[in-house]
């Protein structure tokens, strides 16, 4: 459909018109997103289209059912769906045909009075996402001199439009990867969510990876690709099809090209190769900073501001060999935090700022070398917590490698 125009009769009129301008029109018509009729048709007819749109079906040549709309299972469903863009039902008035530009004898009146069916029988009647289009929770819903209104609870679960259960699932990454591509994921979108009692708060895909080698993450896409190499022509080692599988970060943002950041990860298989950061979600919220009896600990390149905001802090000094730095200046180990509203004081340590002067730097590496090499010794307990930042109860190589990443900017400190 991309960049092809059909001949197409409009208001009595022929003339060209692109797909594009086709789903466009059937937006303006129906008042449903363009992106959803785009899905919607991408998920009933595929990306290079069936026989229920290619105006060639037998008995139906010159008929079109871009939705598949009546097109229920058993039987010959392509057929039942050209019977009905041919003729409707036997009980639709001449009106209500006219409405939906039924027959859908080319592709505009197929796209836009399916738009303006799908809208009218399911989106203006409440089952307004993928979700309820299959399972229909809100009940049935009737349209009364504009105004909706619902009827018994008791009608739920009558009214569905596919019968495929992995539908919704299928359309809705599909839609997440239109919206990716368009650069519009960041746009605000109103997602509406049924809640159902004894929900549990979360309820993610397993995985047999062993988790001690690195930080889990959820994929947040699906038709992504894992690398050989941190690059988009890197070898393809396999394609990650399935939203909320748990790879295995084992570095975090590793490399920029190609417009991308690039992890390194582990799969459930056991394949080790690099996927584009933006497709992977960590499993348990980040944290800057946190407390821990009288220290509060800390990722490095943070500032004063930032950790209050992340320990919900509201009143507070901090303060660095008794001098009060800003809000805007980067936090380091050794430096006092003074809660003024519940009276408490605390330590900061910064993980891998061993000298205290709020950076993680060619500085610190040394240090933590003369440490490991016993040539000085750290009699600062702090500045001890500080330098284990694998929190393995030990200063040695495994600390000190990842200082040197840190100051490479090969990956983060993180908590």
């Amino acid at each position: 459909m991309e960049n092809k125009k059909v001949k197409v009769t409009v208001n009595g009129q022929q003339k060209e018109m692109s797909y594009e301008e086709i789903i466009l029109e059937a937006a303006k018509q129906s008042g449903m997103s363009p992106y959803s009729i785009a899905t919607k048709i991408i998920q009933e007819v595929g990306s290079k289209g069936s026989e229920s749109v290619s105006g060639k079906y037998s008995g139906y040549e010159g008929y079109y059912n871009f939705y598949n709309y009546a097109a229920s299972d058993g039987g010959s469903p392509i057929a039942k769906g050209l019977e009905y863009a041919k003729n409707g039902t036997s009980n639709m008035s001449q009106e209500k045909k006219n409405e939906l530009l039924i027959p859908w004898n080319d592709q505009y009146k197929a796209i836009v009075g399916g738009a303006k069916l799908l809208a009218n029988s399911y989106t203006n009647a409440g089952q307004n996402t993928a979700y309820f289009y299959k399972w229909d929770v809100v009940g049935v819903t009737i349209l009364k001199a504009g105004q909706s209104q619902t009827i018994s609870s008791s009608k739920c679960f009558r009214h569905q439009y596919m019968t495929n259960i992995q539908d919704p699932t299928s359309q809705t990454s599909k839609l997440y990867n239109t919206y990716v591509n368009a650069n519009i994921i960041n746009e605000k979108l109103n997602f509406i969510i049924p809640i159902y009692n004894n929900m549990p708060k979360t309820n993610k895909l397993p995985t047999n990876i062993d988790e001690e080698d690195g930080k889990m993450y959820y994929m947040t896409g699906t038709g992504v690709r894992v690398r050989s190499t941190p690059s988009t022509s890197g070898r393809i080692l396999a394609t990650m099809n399935t939203l909320d599988e748990k790879v295995m970060v084992l570095q975090r943002k590793c490399a920029n090209s190609d417009g991308y950041d690039w992890d390194k990860v582990r799969l459930s298989s056991g394949v080790e190769g690099y996927i584009a950061s933006r497709y992977l979600s960590p499993c348990e919220e980040e944290k800057n900073a946190v407390i821990e009896g009288n220290n509060i600990k800390a990722i490095p390149n943070i500032n004063v501001k930032t950790m209050a905001n992340e320990l919900g802090i509201t009143s507070y000094e901090v303060t660095k060999d008794g001098k009060k730095i800003g809000d805007t200046e980067n936090i380091g180990t050794g430096y006092k935090l003074k809660d003024t509203q519940n009276n408490k004081e605390y330590t900061l340590v910064v993980l891998g700022d061993l000298n205290g002067d709020g950076e993680v730097n060619t500085g610190d590496s040394f240090l933590i070398k003369q440490v490991i090499m016993e040539v000085k010794t750290l009699t600062d307990d702090n500045v001890k917590k500080a330098a284990d930042i694998n929190g393995d109860g030990a200063i040695n190589t495994g600390d000190s490698f990842i200082i040197k990443k840190q100051i490479m900017e090969v990956s983060n400190i993180e908590l």
